[in-house]
């Protein structure tokens, strides 16, 4: 997965596994961890994980096919959706432009994400986290605390 080489160029650490009929790979910057799950016929998917210093979670996002069969031909342009999704994700943290307030600001944890012309925020609630996309960064990063997450 090229944005995963390129993560890793970057010097952010991955360990790549194979998995029965794909692969899995773990990465690791401050403050965040992520799972990126390769199993082309059965299962696509990311798992991002912000965390404070104690290495308490702040903020769970994830992007995957649940349990939708990707392998069937009639899944594929979903399969191809998710994996666009995921690619967009891993590129915009290679590229320094994912926002993040954790929860020491005193406002509840937050992350905001660029996707396609707009923004994605990501707030963390008590159990589940919620989404919601805006037009430009400012709105999105609406009650300030927000800090660029680094890659490295």
């Amino acid at each position: 997965m090229l944005a995963i080489d390129q993560l890793a160029a970057a010097g952010v650490p991955v360990v790549d596994r194979a998995v029965e009929g794909g692969r899995h790979f773990a990465l690791s910057g401050p403050y965040w961890r992520s799972m990126v799950d390769v199993v082309p016929a059965r299962w696509l998917g990311l798992k991002f994980v912000i965390h404070d210093d104690s290495d308490t979670r702040l903020i769970v996002h994830q992007i995957d096919t649940d349990l939708y069969p990707i392998g069937e031909p009639a899944q594929r342009d979903f399969a191809e959706e998710i994996e666009a999704d995921i690619v967009e994700f891993l590129e915009a943290l290679r590229a320094g432009t994912i926002s993040t307030r954790r929860r020491g600001s005193g406002r509840g944890s937050a992350m905001v994400v660029p996707v396609g012309g707009g923004f994605y925020r990501i707030a963390q609630g008590w159990i589940v986290a919620s989404g919601r996309t805006f037009a430009d960064r400012s709105q999105a990063e609406a009650g300030g605390g927000y800090e660029q997450l680094r890659p490295t």
